[in-house]
């Protein structure tokens, strides 16, 4: 028996029914929504770290600024653990006082006056570069991730190859998970969507 031949009170549990009906679906509804709208506020906090604006960010442009920074994120961090607790305490630098006291002799430097000899120079970025480098290291997070976690891969993979000067086609060969053509095409989609997405947010 239907609810239009069962009475008042068939229908009141008709209703019933399709109200706690209802209000499953909203709830179901509402975890991807939440989600949602917790990734929205993480963008939009991590979208307060400046960009610097340009006339167009095209993808090339992209790709060099995100190599660019990995490159700084690589080089320019110093190293970690007890090794890198005892490279970061302060050298003795005896002054010629002390070479002549401790009967050292001149102070000498190895390769002094030989071209190409001694430590290579490092030119520190200035602070607004850090913040450029702080803002592009991010870029997969906010534009890429989740929907194209593939794409957000391939770049990371390609920028991280670039950064350190080795071969991105023999990284993805060693992985044999995925062809040379196809790891090449998601890099480019990554540096497409994010390209459009600093023009949208940063022009």
């Amino acid at each position: 028996m239907n609810a239009m031949t069962g009475g008042p009170q068939a229908m009141i549990r008709a209703a019933a029914s399709i109200l706690d009906q209802m209000r499953a679906e909203d709830a179901q509804r509402a975890g991807p929504v939440a989600r949602g709208a917790e990734r929205l506020r993480g963008r939009q906090a991590i979208l307060q770290i400046p960009t610097p604006v340009v006339d167009t960010w095209t993808p090339k442009l992209v790709g060099e600024r995100f190599v660019a920074a990995l490159r700084w994120a690589t080089y320019s961090g110093g190293a970690v653990g007890p090794a890198g607790i005892r490279g970061s305490m302060p050298a003795y630098n005896p002054t010629m006082d002390d070479h002549l006291d401790e009967g050292w002799g001149l102070p000498e430097v190895a390769g002094d006056g030989e071209p190409g000899d001694g430590k290579r120079l490092v030119v520190q970025a200035t602070a607004a570069q850090v913040t450029a480098y702080e803002a592009a290291l991010i870029w997969p997070a906010v534009y890429l991730y989740p929907a194209y976690e593939g794409s957000a891969r391939m770049l990371c993979l390609w920028a991280r190859c670039k950064a350190r000067r080795v071969s991105f086609d023999a990284a993805v060969k060693r992985r044999g998970t995925i062809a040379r053509a196809t790891a090449y095409r998601m890099r480019d989609r990554g540096l497409s969507i994010i390209s459009v997405g600093l023009d949208r947010d940063w022009r």
